[in-house]
């Protein structure tokens, strides 16, 4: 169950990691953990 729960977390992060930043806007504007995310992935240049 712990495997699983990791697997749907870190698929969830690379979703919102993968969202452009107009949609996270419109979307989740105030979510600090998707703005962490999103800066992240842009500083290990994550390509999606």
């Amino acid at each position: 169950m712990q495997f699983y729960l990791n697997a749907v977390m870190a698929e969830q992060i690379y979703r919102w990691a993968a969202t452009s930043d107009e949609e996270v806007l419109r979307k989740r504007p105030e979510d600090a953990f998707i703005k962490q995310i999103k800066k992240v992935s842009k500083e290990i240049k994550l390509r999606l």
